[in-house]
């Protein structure tokens, strides 16, 4: 139904409901465990006190009783307290930064007040109802009594004179209906106040739970404290991230160089051979060995394009110029490139499949044309022979474009599935093989299209072949109103 709310239901108000609320017994059963509780709370801090060699290791009991407060007070009290963090490093760091806080001091102190308030605490939660009980529960056993021995209107009359309303009962007159009037408001007037002594009760821990909030919370100080220290952590690991990446970088790039560098000086030196004896030059061979050179020389350029980018990308350089971009014209186009190249050197066929009519999506044509062409470099590279390459555009949901790049390859490891777009991450690790990149083409197509505001992901069955799909946005028509 069209306005309909649903409300979570109230908690029983007004002077009966606290005999239906779970809390008030919570709050008792706090109340009548405080007692055990702060006898030993308080030996731990007058030990630790009177005795300062115990200081050191007794701040861990301190800060663990706090602690037991703390959970103590969010179960039974109800009372949400966020307290500060146990310090880390050494035992010896540790006790002297936690001898150093403030809250610490703070928890000794409520640790020290527990005492006093449990004694108060114990005696109204046994007394309060101990009384009422006994007020409710004797003018009908003392009318028992009267009827049942000879010596009970004698007892009677001695136990329940100090009883209101019933003091003036007079034995020789035997029980009259004044006596019984009398019976019957003492009864009802110990029913009567019973919640009120729940009341009363419900009220005493909730004002502990107050005074626990404001002694036990991390102070505001501690909270910027531990915000720097966070922060100094989140920095350091930045660093020692940055560090190890750095480190990782140069051995990488060192053997990926090699291999290239090692082909073309292998190819050059025999091409100055041949030269050097006009009689004995092979034409043929020849070109094979120029034809070399020449695709190492490429794969060179082409490891230093990426970490170009990776570079532009890391240092927050990596400009787009996002606007209304056609995606089956940038497949059909990437497609075109790619093909003549797929099938005369892998024997490789692109199907590109890109509906007209979809809608536009927000990119930047020439990354969006850069992502394409990794995909499809990286499906033909691991597609063997006589395999197909398929690029598909289709309507993701109601705001997305989904763009998959599909082989028949060997497809990837689960194990190594969740790693492909790491940098410098092949799932052959042999770094002599010419026919593959370097490990960082799936790692800039993750940061374009992170750039792009848009998502990848990739699925494999090993043995049938993956797939990669890029989920890009629809972009908004020129006409439409700005958000």
């Amino acid at each position: 139904m069209a306005g309909l709310t649903l409300r979570q239901p109230a908690r029983p108000g007004g002077y009966l409901g606290v005999l239906f609320r779970r809390s008030t017994y919570a709050r008792i059963l706090y109340l009548l465990a405080s007692l055990p509780l702060a006898v030993v709370y308080v030996a731990v801090v007058t030990a630790s006190l009177a005795f300062p060699v115990l200081l050191f290791p007794m701040v861990f009991a301190w800060w663990a009783a706090a602690a037991t407060e703390r959970a103590l007070a969010r179960r039974l009290l109800g009372v949400a307290i966020a307290g500060p963090a146990w310090p880390g490093g050494p035992l010896d760091r540790r006790a002297l930064a936690m001898l150093r806080s403030a809250d610490t001091w703070r928890a000794a102190a409520y640790l020290v007040l527990t005492l006093p308030f449990a004694c108060v605490a114990f005696i109204l939660t046994v007394g309060l109802p101990s009384v009422l009980a006994a007020f409710a529960a004797a003018p009908p056993v003392l009318l028992g009594l009267e009827h049942l021995h000879p010596a009970a209107p004698w007892l009677a009359g001695a136990l329940i004179a100090p009883v209101p309303f019933v003091g003036t009962w007079h034995v020789d007159a035997g029980v009259s209906r004044a006596v019984l009037a009398g019976l019957a408001l003492d009864t009802l007037a110990a029913v009567a106040l019973f919640p009120a002594a729940l009341h009363l009760l419900d009220a005493l821990a909730a004002g502990w739970g107050r005074v626990a909030a404001a002694l036990l919370s991390e102070s505001a100080g501690g909270r910027r404290l531990r915000g720097a220290l966070e922060a100094a952590q989140c920095e350091r690991a930045r660093a020692e991230q940055a560090e190890r990446s750095r480190r990782e970088l140069i051995v990488n790039v060192g053997h990926d160089l090699r291999t290239p560098v090692a082909a073309i000086r292998a190819h050059l030196e025999s091409i100055l051979m041949a030269t050097g004896e006009p009689q004995a030059v092979d034409r043929a061979a020849l070109h094979h060995d120029v034809g070399v050179a020449h695709r190492e020389s490429e794969r060179l350029g082409a490891l230093v394009d990426d970490l170009l980018a990776l570079a532009r990308s890391d240092a927050g350089e990596l400009r787009l110029d996002l606007g209304p971009v056609a995606a089956a014209d940038v497949i059909l186009e990437v497609c075109a490139t790619m093909a003549p190249l797929a099938r005369r050197e892998r024997g490789v066929t692109l199907a590109p499949d890109a509906p007209a009519g979809l809608p536009d999506v927000e990119a930047d044509r020439q990354r969006l044309a850069q992502v394409l062409l990794n995909l499809v470099r990286n499906a033909v590279t691991h597609t063997p022979e006589g395999g197909i390459v398929s690029v598909r555009l289709r309507p993701a949901d109601a705001g997305h474009l989904e763009l998959a790049v599909a082989d028949t390859g060997a497809g990837i490891r689960p194990e190594d599935l969740d790693r492909v777009f790491e940098r410098f991450y092949r799932t052959d690790a042999s770094r002599a093989r010419t026919s593959g990149g370097f490990g960082l083409g799936l790692a800039i197509v993750r940061d374009l299209v992170a750039a792009m505001d848009g998502t990848i992901g990739a699925e494999s069955v090993p043995g049938q072949g993956s797939t990669f799909r890029v989920r890009l946005r629809i972009a908004e028509p020129a006409d439409a109103p700005r958000r």
